[in-house]
């Protein structure tokens, strides 16, 4: 568990927005557990502000201890595997609208697909885009809500955002729930804050 990392992460505003209310839970991935669901907005902030940009991860006891007396659902302890969707699936059993974290089209994608048969809300968070080609950028951004610039040459070139928060390491938001969640977290962010109107991105 931890607070803020830095001022505007994946992670910091996936806290602060289930904090308030716009969202109810996060599926995320955590080193020695794999994909996650939950509530708890430290537990959110804690697994993805220390360790990011996991591939893959091996099951660590102590890890999957403490997430479960924080209120967090592991996937699959035995393994540690990620499988967002998997745990979009686990987490619509339990709430109507929360986020998960992607890494790639495809996902986001079938997380759309899933959100259509499940009647939920889906808030997807494009994550550790570095790499990332053309072709799967334009299909990111037509089905995400908030993506990470990272280092992503497409992404910079090709978003056309809402919203755009911070300009070294930015956050684009895409959508007006994706805008509503980044200035939420504007609101949490303890340092002065220009907002203005202009072209995007800035970079």
């Amino acid at each position: 568990e931890m607070d803020v990392f830095v001022g505007f992460g994946a992670s910091e505003v996936m806290m602060t927005a289930t904090r308030q209310g716009l969202i109810e839970a996060a599926v995320t991935v955590c080193d020695g557990a794999g994909t996650v669901v939950t509530s708890n907005p430290s537990l959110i902030q804690g697994m993805g502000g220390w360790i990011s940009g996991l591939v893959e991860t091996d099951p660590i006891p102590e890890v999957l201890a403490g997430i479960e007396t924080r209120d967090g659902i592991v996937l699959d302890p035995n393994t540690a595997k990620i499988d967002q969707v998997a745990g979009a699936r686990i987490a619509a059993e339990r709430h109507s609208k929360f986020a998960v974290t992607v890494a790639d089209a495809d996902t986001a994608e079938e997380l759309r697909r899933l959100e259509k048969e499940l009647g939920v809300q889906i808030l997807i968070v494009g994550v550790h885009l570095t790499g990332i080609g053309e072709e799967e950028t334009d299909r990111l951004l037509a089905s995400a809500d908030i993506v990470t610039s990272c280092a992503s040459k497409s992404i910079r070139e090709k978003v056309r955002p809402l919203v755009q928060v911070g300009t070294a390491v930015p956050l684009f938001g895409l959508t007006r729930w994706g805008k509503e969640v980044l200035v939420e977290r504007a609101k949490e962010v303890d340092r002065p804050i220009l907002i203005n109107t202009m072209p995007l991105p800035v970079l």
